[in-house]
This record gives structure tokens, C-alpha cells and sequence, in this order.
């Protein structure tokens, strides 16, 4: 019966108790900042129409408010597009979302900082940028390095520990 329900309303927006979840990836020319949903209620799916694009130069207060929304924006229970039913649709979908045609660029230059918000806690955790290729591919996060704040914090305090946890994924 609940699934029926979930089925006929669809997503929903996360409860209090309920982590949101985004993520900030920095680049010589840009600073990309997504959202991602829990599809199924299974697993984190990266939300493809959801990207923001800065400068490289923004402020922190801008890097905090788009931080903030994209918080907000996190869904549970997202219904995949089954139109979209490969990997490869999927991953040029999410390419094109980030402004690249292959995971190479994606890659290339990046420091990404993973956002995690659970009752008004904010972690920001630095990965280290193992590449697209090889055993060690994708973003790996450094837990031991993890930065804190709090929702409550000003966009600008929130923008700064942004700036500080992608000085740590460089490092």
C-alpha cells in the first residue's frame, strides 16, 4: 500500500531526520555545484538538470547561497526516466549538465567537495580526484579532512568553508 502511495504522488522533498546531499566541483574556468536525489529510495542518483554554474571567482556569499539550494532541492523517492534506460544516456545527460562530453574533461583540473546536510549540520567533505581511468577512477572522499558548519551560518561563512574544503582536496 505505501509503495502504491509513493507511486501516485511521486517525490517528495526530505524529511527533517532525512540527509540532503550535493556537491561542489571546482575548475580552473568554473565552479559547478549539483544536486543529488535518492532514487528508489535506494541509492544517490546524480540530478542532471540540476547543475549551477559559477565563476571561478565568485563570492562566497554566492557559493553559499547556491550551496543552500541546491540543499533544498534534494528529492527522495525520484523517478527515473525510463525513456533514459542505459548508462551512457545517463552519463552523456549528466556530461552535458556539467558542460563536458567525457568523463576525461570531467576529470581534468577538478577538486570536488562532497556537501552532506542532517538536521541543520552541513559537512563538507574534500575527495582526492583519482581520474576517470584505472582502478583508482572517480572522486574518493578524505573523511579524516572534513570541514563543518551549520545551515543557520551565513551564506558567506558557508561560502568560506566551501573555498577552504576545495583548498583541501588540492592538497
Amino acid at each position: 500500500m505505501f509503495k502504491a502511495l509513493l507511486n501516485l504522488f511521486g517525490e517528495r522533498k526530505p524529511r527533517p531526520n532525512e540527509e540532503r546531499r550535493s556537491s561542489v566541483t571546482g575548475y580552473p574556468d568554473r565552479i559547478n555545484i549539483d544536486t543529488y536525489h535518492k532514487a528508489h529510495l535506494v541509492e544517490w542518483h546524480d540530478a542532471a538538470t540540476n547543475v549551477t554554474r559559477l565563476p571561478p571567482d565568485a563570492t562566497k556569499e554566492e557559493i553559499g547561497k547556491a550551496v543552500r539550494l541546491h540543499l533544498e532541492l534534494t528529492r527522495y523517492n525520484v523517478k527515473v526516466d525510463a525513456s533514459i534506460d542505459t548508462y551512457s544516456e545517463r552519463l552523456h545527460q549528466y556530461l552535458a549538465a556539467y558542460g563536458f562530453e567525457t568523463l576525461e574533461q570531467l576529470h581534468k583540473g577538478a577538486v570536488r567537495v562532497e556537501v552532506y546536510e542532517l538536521e541543520g549540520n552541513i559537512k563538507l567533505v574534500p575527495t582526492l580526484n583519482g581520474g576517470s581511468r584505472g582502478r583508482d577512477r572517480g572522486f574518493h572522499e578524505k573523511d579524516w579532512r572534513t570541514v563543518k558548519c551549520r545551515l543557520t551560518d551565513s551564506d558567506e561563512k558557508i561560502g568560506a568553508k566551501v573555498r577552504k574544503a576545495l583548498a583541501l582536496s588540492e592538497e
